[in-house]
C-alpha cells in the first residue's frame, strides 16, 4: 500500500508538441535543426567492439529510464560519466531544466543498467536506450525542514523552484522525494515517442523494475504511466509504418546516391518503413550537392524478402492511396 504525503502539487504537462523538434541523424540527436551537444563517454561498447566476438551487438528494442543520483547542478552528471572511473554511461541526460546532453550514440551500447533482466531477458544494456534525468534520489528530511541526500548538500522547499514529497512504494521503500521539474518530463516523453518511432521500440521502464531490490530510480514521483500513455499515443500519421510507392523506385544498401541498388521496387508496392533518419548526401562522383544542406529523409524498408533504405519523398502513406 501506498502512503503519500506532498508538500507541495506538482504539476506537469505533456511534452507531444516537441516531437517534431526531434530528429534522429545517423544516430546522433538534433532537436530544432541543431545537433543536440554530444559529449562522449568514455564507458560505452562501441559499434565496432559490439561486432566483434567477445560482445553481442546493441539492438535496441526499448528504453531504460534513471535518475542521475547525483548533485542538480548542470553539467555535474554530464561531467560524471566523461570519467573513466565512473564505469557508467547513458545516451542521454536530462537536466531539469530540459536540455539534453547526448553521450553515447544511438548505435552503441551504453553502460546504464549494470545487472538486469527484462522479462526474462538478462544484460539489459544490449537492447535498450539508456536516458538519465537529473535528481538526486531519496532524501531525509532534518530537524530545520531541509532536505538531505546522500552526499553533502541540503536542498530548501519551494527553494529554486524545488518540491518534495513523501512517499513509500514497495519497489522504493519510504523517504522523501524530488519531483521532477516540468520540463524534465515534456523532453523526457517527446524523446521517448522519437526514439520509439525512429527505432521501433517495443517497450519503456525503469531501473527499479529491471533491478529490483537494488536499484530504486526513477524516484516513485515520476509519472511513467503517463510517458507510456504517450508513447501510445503517437498520432497515426507519425506511427503508420504502412506505406506505398506510387512510381517505380530504387531500394539501396546504404541512404546515399552511389552505385549500391539492390533492386528497383515496382509502382504501386507496399513497404513496411522500419526507420526514418535524416541524411546529408553528396552527389556521385564526390561533388558536394547543393541541396545537401539541409538532410533529406530516407527510409529503411521491407519489401518482400529485401531490406534496404529508399527516398522518403517517394514513398506515401497507405492513407493517401486513396483507392
Amino acid at each position: 500500500m501506498e502512503q503519500v504525503q506532498q508538500s507541495k502539487k506538482t504539476e506537469t504537462a505533456g511534452g507531444g508538441e516537441l516531437l517534431d523538434d526531434l530528429i534522429i541523424r545517423e544516430h546522433f540527436l538534433y532537436m530544432g535543426g541543431s545537433q543536440v551537444p554530444f559529449k562522449r563517454s568514455p564507458n560505452q561498447t562501441s559499434k565496432a567492439r559490439s561486432l566483434g566476438s567477445q560482445t553481442r551487438p546493441f539492438d535496441p528494442k526499448g528504453i531504460v529510464l534513471h535518475d542521475t543520483a547525483g548533485r542538480l547542478e548542470k553539467g555535474s552528471s554530464v561531467r560524471w560519466f566523461l570519467q573513466k572511473k565512473a564505469k557508467a554511461s547513458a545516451h542521454f541526460v536530462i537536466e531539469r531544466d530540459g536540455s539534453l546532453t547526448q553521450q553515447v550514440a544511438l548505435d552503441c551500447k551504453a553502460w546504464h543498467a549494470g545487472k538486469s533482466a527484462y522479462k526474462g531477458r538478462t544484460g539489459v544494456n544490449d537492447f535498450a536506450f539508456g536516458l538519465e534525468l537529473v535528481n538526486p534520489g531519496r532524501c531525509t528530511q532534518l530537524a530545520d525542514g531541509r532536505f538531505k541526500p546522500w552526499f553533502e548538500e541540503r536542498f530548501k522547499e519551494g527553494e529554486n523552484g524545488l518540491h518534495f514529497a513523501y512517499k513509500a512504494t514497495k519497489s522504493h521503500g519510504s523517504g522523501w522525494w524530488l519531483a521532477y521539474s516540468k520540463e524534465q518530463i515534456e523532453v523526457t516523453i517527446a524523446l521517448c515517442q522519437r526514439l520509439t518511432e525512429d527505432y521501433r521500440l517495443e517497450f519503456i521502464t525503469t531501473h527499479y523494475e529491471i533491478s529490483p531490490g537494488r536499484k530504486t530510480d526513477p524516484n516513485p514521483l515520476f509519472p511513467l504511466e503517463r510517458v507510456k500513455q504517450a508513447i501510445k499515443e503517437i498520432p497515426p500519421d507519425k506511427k503508420d509504418r504502412r506505406a506505398f510507392l506510387p512510381a517505380d523506385s530504387p531500394m539501396r544498401r546504404w541512404p546515399s546516391y552511389h552505385d549500391n541498388v539492390i533492386m528497383t521496387v515496382p509502382a504501386g508496392a507496399e513497404l513496411d518503413i522500419i526507420r526514418k533518419c535524416h541524411f546529408e548526401n553528396e552527389a556521385v562522383g564526390g561533388a558536394r550537392d547543393e541541396t545537401a544542406k539541409l538532410p533529406k529523409l530516407w527510409c529503411l524498408c521491407a519489401y518482400a524478402s529485401h531490406e534496404g533504405w529508399i527516398e522518403g519523398e517517394k514513398i506515401q502513406s497507405l492513407g493517401d492511396r486513396g483507392d
